[in-house]
């Protein structure tokens, strides 16, 4: 490791341990300067071993560091007057020894100490902000003290800061951007340009020669309102109070709506609680309590919008588990599964930063059964499968039933694609917003973003991205909301799909030619930059890290492979064809016993392929030659695809057997209604949650499985609500005034 990086441990080590020594000492609020001096003779002892055995490259000789040593730096340093007279009272009352000066002493106490545990990640030490925080200083007009230094005429406040370096500032790179970091106490009259110049000076007398990039950030104590918060809590509040009244509106109708005689309580659809139904849709069902007396009563066009909005009754539908029948009941549980992978995979990914032992990541690689985590990228694709299947298959159906003339195609295809749109966009906005302008005001905590009223600065910049589903075309270190990536590339592969489709229509053997040519394109595409940038297997990083190609940027990796639609199409292609199978078939599958059982295990054993066989390379084994993450990164995902295409064939087909009876599941359907709005809204929980952490967190087995069973639980719980108040109105919306009259405009 680099002295640079020494040096600058051992001087935060010496002066963490100097101010811990200082703090037990000063309890008993007397004899602490003594102690202090003390401390520094072993300060000095420990640096001159240090630098004899350890540290020969780093000059310690004769230099001693003590807390008082600290702060009188800056009264040696280029800082302002209110700096200096705050740090020049926290001295006098550090050696006061007087009871109403203990709040010098937790200035102190809260700054971070480097423990146990840096060779497994332990490189943030972040100490205790709540401390720092809630610090006061305090004055006493009567106090003298022999030191030349004045004592502040007001009270001033703890300023935490986090004081840190990179190590690829200090010549030691790991391809990840990780460094050191510790928290620190400040008074509140030190800007970040003052407590910069201290370090700097302090860092500089330990190595003259020193190289390291030196960064100092200070939390704010009471961040005001953004015009993008003020905003957004506008905008929440207009949709809650819609929501509010539409449900208050709904209630009183139900009330007031009388029940067929001798049926006993029915929905607004008629449909019985028996279980009979009317012929009206699955959509106006909603409880009715029976009432004695008629009244009828007719909605108006206000009360028709404000319906839009009723918790009850978009709640009823949303938790409901009747499905109409034909549906394709065994997509509710692969949706619901595909989900909680999903989860699974970004538990790893979005808690990285606050993990205290990160390197544990690099054993648990060595375990078979973190594959399922490595490669669970490939859910993912089980996304676009199931997107592109009932994309495929239910615009067959409805081509075939409405006997759609080209004419009528031409006048379709732009109502899809508004209906797709605004399907999609009014809860991926509300998302954005509130993780924007909004999600920073909820914590307060050290690794909380500084310096910003925005969460994600991409989006004040890039927005555009997101909400014009462009996002894939920016490069991933800029995306607004990056994981938006999936749903740009899927509502990109929506605008080409009604037009393959309607090929499969009119000609079987066109329509899938095209579409095999468009999936084995995408492969190749996928093969190619793989083999181009030299790809290790997977995600898309350096293959051989000891000998990296020039030009390598993990980033540029993930824009370049990761995100086009290009490399993706292939699982969506494959979607499609199976979803123009299913409508083919006519609800059988022309085939034998034996060949079905032959389909369900090649198809089980490509899935088991796919996640395990690339355990030896991925655990460290060995280096995958070039062609072999060439095929593993173009292929895996077209040869995934098929396997679950197989296997949704199968169970729609009544193939399936005990799993499509699992799949089919009545309890999945409530949660796959939810998953869309839980894709949405589960990475802004946990980048709260993560960020919003006093201290690191030292992960286990268990800590891991629990933060994903909390996260996967919060997920679908919040979910719920914003899928009430920002995803059915919208669809409601939709369907009453826009899409749904121009569709049944279209004869």
């Amino acid at each position: 490791m680099s002295p640079n990086i020494w040096a600058f441990i051992l001087t935060l080590t010496l002066w963490s341990s100097v101010s811990a020594e200082a703090y037990e000492s000063s309890l008993a609020y007397k004899h602490s300067y003594q102690v202090v001096q003390d401390l520094e003779k072993v300060a000095y002892g420990a640096a001159q071993l240090a630098d004899s055995y350890y540290f020969r490259k780093v000059n310690l000789t004769g230099y001693t560091l003590s807390a008082k040593h600290v702060f009188e730096t800056i009264a040696a340093a280029d800082s302002t007057e209110l700096c200096y007279n705050q740090t020049a009272h926290l001295l006098e009352s550090l050696t006061s020894g007087s009871v109403e000066y203990h709040w010098a002493v937790k200035m102190i106490d809260a700054w971070g100490k480097p423990g146990s545990g840096i060779l497994t990640g332990n490189l943030a030490w972040l100490g205790d902000f709540d401390e720092c925080q809630n610090i006061v200083s305090y004055y006493n007009s009567s106090y003298t003290s022999g030191s030349s230094f004045s004592l502040m005429p007001e009270s001033f406040e703890g300023q935490y800061c986090s004081i840190g370096t990179s190590l690829n500032s200090a010549g030691l790179s790991l391809g990840i951007p990780v460094g050191f970091s510790i928290g620190s106490c400040f008074p509140s009259g030190c800007s970040v340009q003052d407590i910069y110049n201290v370090v700097q000076t302090i860092i500089e007398e330990v190595n003259t020669n020193s190289t390291l990039k030196i960064t100092v950030s200070c939390q704010e104590k009471n961040l005001e309102y953004s015009t993008g918060a003020i905003v957004t809590i506008v905008l929440y509040c207009i949709m809650g109070a819609l929501c509010i009244v539409g449900t208050i509106y709904d209630a009183v109708r139900v009330m007031n709506t009388p029940t067929p005689e001798g049926d006993g309580p029915h929905l607004a659809n008629g449909t019985a609680i028996n279980g009979s139904t009317s012929k009206k849709s699955e959509d106006t069902e909603i409880l009715i309590n029976p009432q004695d007396k008629p009244y009828e009563h007719k909605p108006g066009a206000l009360g028709e919008f404000l319906m839009c909005f009723s918790l009850y009754t978009n709640g009823y539908k949303l938790l409901s588990t009747k499905q109409p029948p034909g549906s394709l009941k065994c997509l509710h549980g692969i949706r619901f599964l595909s989900m909680t992978w999903v989860i699974l995979g970004h538990t790893l990914v979005f808690s990285f930063s606050s993990i205290g032992n990160f390197m544990v990541v690099g054993g648990w690689l060595k375990r078979w059964t973190f594959q399922v985590i490595m490669n669970a990228t490939v859910s993912v694709d089980s996304f676009f499968v199931l997107s592109a299947l009932l994309t495929s298959y239910l615009f067959l159906k409805q081509l075939e039933k409405k006997k759609t003339t080209p004419v009528k195609f031409f006048i379709t295809v732009p109502i899809m694609y508004l209906h797709r749109y605004l399907r999609l966009t009014p809860a991926y906005g509300f998302m954005i917003l509130y993780y924007t302008c909004l999600s920073l005001y909820m914590y307060s905590s050290p690794l909380k973003p500084v310096n910003t009223t925005a969460a994600d600065p991409n989006c004040v910049t890039n927005w555009w991205g997101a909400i014009f589903y462009m996002n894939n075309f920016i490069e991933s270190n800029k995306m607004c909301a990056g994981w938006g990536w999936y749903l740009s590339n899927d509502f990109q592969f929506f605008i080409v799909t009604p037009f393959v489709v309607y090929l499969m229509y009119i000609t079987s053997i066109g329509g899938v030619v095209l579409s095999i040519a468009m999936v084995i394109g995408s492969t190749i595409a996928a093969t190619s930059i793989s083999v181009r940038d030299d790809l290790g297997l997977g995600l898309g990083g350096v293959r051989d890290p000891k000998h990296p190609p020039a030009n390598a940027q993990q980033n540029q990796n993930m824009s370049d492979y990761y995100f086009p639609p290009w490399c993706r199409y292939q699982s969506f292609g494959v979607g499609v064809i199976f979803g123009f199978i299913l409508w083919k078939c006519r609800g059988q599958l022309p085939i034998s016993r034996v060949v079905n059982l032959c389909l369900w295990a090649v198809s089980g054993a490509i899935m088991l392929a796919i996640l395990y066989g690339p355990f030896e390379i991925e655990s460290g084994g060995r280096i995958a030659t070039v062609a072999e993450a060439a095929i593993y990164n173009g292929w895996s995902r077209t040869a995934w695809s098929l396997a679950l295409g197989y296997i949704i064939l199968a169970c729609c087909l009544g193939r399936g057997g005990w799993v499509n009876e699992l799949l089919s599941w009545s309890g999945f359907v409530p949660l796959s209604r939810l998953t869309y709005c839980a894709y949405l809204v589960h990475p802004v929980i946990m980048t709260i949650a993560s960020a919003s952490n006093k201290n690191k967190i030292m992960w286990t087995d268990i800590t891991f499985i629990s933060m994903f069973a909390a996260y996967t639980f919060l997920a679908y719980a919040v979910a719920f609500p914003f899928s009430l108040m920002f995803e059915a109105p919208f669809m409601l919306i939709d369907k009453k005034y826009l899409t749904g009259k121009l569709s049944n405009s279209v004869k």
